[in-house]
């Protein structure tokens, strides 16, 4: 309630003075407006009275009420008074002025009559107008539900609810809402390509009837759900070079080089932005890529996943790549002794015996091999042609018919080379015919057991209690208390620059445990060309029988490595 008074000086007992009293007496919600009360009272002493109409004037709120009134005698008289609908702004809120101006007598003895005015304001209540819609939870995933509140201020109000989501206008998701109403969040993940979440903008517009009473949003975060993911649709696999697969149909150790390429997609409007790949401990980065080379046999996983531009990475797509097992050719031994014609061992025999054992890895049976066995005078610079054949392996006794003098020493050189242009190397020496003592022509050599061919002394029977095989680039050495030294030649063709490359050397003789092996490379150009020994179980299936030369260089080309094995022979 406000009131305001006026009067001529001091508004007390002995002056009269006027009075006008506001008050909100009571308010509607859904009329969105209050009813204000007001009365306008004259306040005069006892002696103050006067028969003559006196005038008044006054407003509430922009309306003006007016009339005339006599002062009569003494005490207080209601000049006049009444309601007055008063209609709030659109947000509830109002604030109403008003003014006086009234006609009355201002002396003690009421001889003299005067104007006096006073004018004021006041607040009315707010009224409650539109409705602040909440949400039941402040995220939820796209295709749940969420409860959206809507506490009303009048049962007779409303609500049209609407949602905007990542820019996009507004959409209608009820109208007619009472107190609150449950959603379902459709799938907004396409508008959001770049993003696992976006906010939802939730709009409330209230009504009484068809008429808009106000506005108010409220917000929530709509997240994508987890299981949409990329995915990875196809792993396509195939040979890189050309050549292998028309030849074996398959992949080949330490040969293939994979070409691979991944057919991925980002799921509702997303985009593949990463690649994954893995195969035999390598890592892969591209839609497209040529692995290393398939450097073990056997069944491998290769493994693709993809990351989207929500940041979310596929479930794992897994292929199988089977791998052939391949190693150079091998020649497991080479023996030459003289024979008769008939094949018959003797040490006179102007004949020769070869015993050979070599194989080549199989490859399903497309490998292809190239053996040859030639020979020489050990004197001589160049060999001949002696033997041939294609098999994939031998273990065989062949007796050739060419004549070898009993009066020189033969070398006798083997080769096998397979499809791929690896090549094993073994050498040995027919010896001369047998004899107990032989003096060199010229006399300046001697030789034990043999013809004497070179200057010095020669030895064609072993040592006693001593074991001894030597060719040109090989040997065996055995001595009486199980010493057994053993050397070889072995040629390493890398599979590409920088990149080491081993061979399975086989020892002629078995060791009583693993022996310690000395490398050392052929080659003019060590500084470009690096050498070393492995022993690991899948190079190596038994470190007393052989060992892994490995074979690092800045280029393809073949090089050769001796190697050294010294330990204690087997029993």
């Amino acid at each position: 309630m406000a009131t305001i008074y006026a009067g001529n000086g001091i508004v007390n007992s002995y002056n009269p003075y006027v009075a006008l009293n506001v008050s909100q007496s009571s308010q509607s919600i859904d009329g969105n407006y209050s009813v204000i009360s007001f009365s306008l009272v004259l306040y005069r002493p006892s002696k103050v009275s006067s028969s003559a109409s006196k005038s008044y004037s006054y407003t509430i709120n922009g309306t003006t009420y007016s009339g005339t009134y006599k002062i009569g005698g003494s005490g207080t008289t209601t000049i006049s008074s009444g309601t007055q609908i008063v209609y709030h702004n659109a947000d509830g809120t109002k604030s109403i002025s008003f003014s006086m101006s009234v006609e009355i007598a201002v002396t003690w003895g009421g001889t003299y009559i005067g104007t006096v005015s006073n004018s004021g304001s006041m607040g009315l209540s707010t009224i409650p107008r539109a409705t602040t819609p909440t949400v039941s939870a402040s995220s939820v995933d796209m295709g749940g539900s969420i409860t959206i509140n809507t506490p009303r201020a009048s049962s007779g109000f409303t609500h049209d609810l609407a949602y905007a989501f990542a820019g996009s206008s507004y959409v209608s998701i009820a109208t007619g809402v009472g107190t609150s109403y449950k959603w379902t969040v459709p799938d907004l993940a396409s508008k959001i390509p770049n993003a696992a979440s976006g906010t939802v903008t939730v709009r409330c517009i209230t009504k009484s009837g068809s008429t808009t009473i106000g506005t108010k949003t409220v917000t929530f975060t709509a997240k994508v759900p987890a299981s949409v993911l990329p995915s990875v649709s196809n792993v396509a696999h195939s040979e890189a070079a050309s050549g292998l697969a028309a030849q074996f149909g398959a992949y080949i150790q330490n040969k293939t080089k994979l070409k691979v390429t991944v057919t991925a997609a980002g799921a509702k409007g997303s985009t593949v932005k990463e690649y994954q790949a893995s195969l035999l401990n390598k890592t892969y980065d591209d839609q497209t890529f040529t692995t290393d080379l398939l450097n073990k046999s056997g069944t491998h996983t290769l493994k693709v996943r993809v990351k989207d531009s929500r940041g979310r990475w596929s479930d794992y797509e897994e292929v199988s790549v089977t791998v052939l097992a391949y190693s150079t050719p091998k020649i497991q031994a080479l023996q030459v002794y003289r024979c008769d014609a008939d094949g018959n061992a003797d040490d006179e025999g102007t004949y020769m015996a070869v015993v050979y054992r070599y194989s080549v890895t199989s490859l399903g049976g497309k490998n292809t091999a190239s053996m040859a066995v030639k020979y020489k005078r050990s004197t001589a610079t160049s060999y001949t042609a002696l033997l041939s054949g294609t098999a994939l392996s031998a273990d065989t006794t062949a007796n050739p018919t060419t004549v070898f003098s009993t009066d020189y020493q033969f070398d006798i050189q083997m080769t096998v080379t397979d499809w791929f242009g690896a090549t094993a190397t073994a050498n040995t020496v027919l010896p001369t015919a047998a004899v107990i003592l032989d003096f060199k022509a010229d006399g300046l050599g001697i030789a034990f057991g043999k013809v004497a061919e070179y200057a010095g002394i020669e030895f064609g029977w072993d040592i006693v209690d001593q074991l001894k095989t030597f060719g040109t680039m090989s040997g065996v050495y055995k001595t009486h208390d199980g010493l057994l030294l053993q050397w070889g030649l072995v040629s390493i063709t890398p599979t590409a620059a920088d990149t080491p490359t081993s061979v399975l050397v086989e020892y002629p003789e078995a060791y009583a445990e693993t022996p310690a092996v000395f490398p050392a490379l052929a080659t003019s150009v060590p500084q470009n060309v690096s050498v070393g020994i492995q022993r690991t179980a899948s190079l190596v299936p038994d470190t007393k029988k052989g060992i892994a030369v490995t074979l690092t260089r800045n280029g393809t080309t073949s090089t050769g490595v001796y190697w050294l094995a010294i330990g204690k022979g087997a029993a």
